[in-house]
């Protein structure tokens, strides 16, 4: 029983040593690209173009799978909400419910979800690769920092990209949601289309966008960690797995943490869901 205690107690030593090297490997990315937006700064000139490909594969390739799935989602909400809210009286809150649940909640989960699976996995087994076929000694023979060349850049556009598809999830669930479901069911679509853009504020936008970064961030870190992490072409699909279950539990830890200093010190009287 003892000996179970200690392996788990260093488990958990060794998972919180993981998640510090971790937040070093985040604080040098931030500080490498203020260095990047710095005029004056004329290093790491490949920046762009890492920038651009990252985005393109995170967020522009992915647009036709995220697109299917707000899709689906939106017209199996919507057609649900039209059908029983009236017969609970609560015909009016329709829009709000849209935002609550499919803009707010249901559309940063399942992005999140197939950014991970789609590009996080790709992006830690190309630096695991990248690690053992000795192309990061390369860099850094050649006095180029992997953070400066790989992680910063892959971690903006993981950003940019998170951010740019979960509003674009949004508007595909609503807009699309109720488009076919004008023609399933023939609702009133102007109608049901204001509600559901009327409720949304200038907070649900600052909202979904920080919610989008913090997830973006977890992303991208974790990935490259473990992707630099590499020390034989064996651990890469190994490294691969664990990236993809860190990053889910990190996620959990974040948000639950952000929801206690959110809601319970800093807005205590707040209803809103995280």
């Amino acid at each position: 029983m003892l000996s179970f205690i200690i392996d788990v107690l260093k488990y958990i030593m060794g998972f919180f040593k993981i998640v510090l090297k971790m937040c070093f490997l985040f604080y040098d990315s931030i500080v490498s690209f203020l260095y990047v937006i710095n005029p004056f700064y004329k290093g790491n000139k490949s920046f762009r173009t890492q920038l651009s490909n990252q985005i393109l594969f995170t967020g522009v390739e992915a647009f036709v799978l995220i697109g299917i799935i707000a899709l689906i989602c939106g017209v199996t909400v919507i057609i649900q909400a039209i059908n029983n809210m009236p017969n609970f009286g609560v015909g009016e809150y329709f829009g709000n419910l849209l935002k609550i649940f499919v803009v707010r909640e249901m559309g940063p989960i399942l992005t999140f979800i197939i950014v991970l699976g789609r590009s996080g996995t790709a992006l830690t087994a190309y630096i695991g690769n990248m690690k053992v076929n000795k192309e990061i000694s390369a860099l850094e023979s050649m006095g180029i920092k992997p953070v400066d060349f790989l992680v910063m850049p892959s971690l903006i556009a993981m950003i940019i990209s998170m951010i740019c598809l979960n509003f674009y999830f949004g508007i595909i669930a609503v807009v699309g949601g109720l488009a076919v479901a004008k023609v399933a069911i023939q609702i009133p679509f102007l109608i049901f289309l204001k509600k559901a853009f009327y409720s949304i504020t200038a907070f649900d936008v600052w909202f979904l966008s920080f919610k989008s970064m913090i997830n973006a961030s977890i992303i991208a870190i974790v990935s490259c960690y473990f992707g630099l992490s590499v020390r034989n072409i064996r651990e890469v699909s190994m490294v691969v797995i664990n990236s993809f279950v860190v990053t889910g539990i990190l996620t959990i830890a974040v948000k639950g943490l952000l929801t206690l200093m959110f809601f319970k010190w800093l807005f205590p009287g707040a209803r809103l869901l995280f």
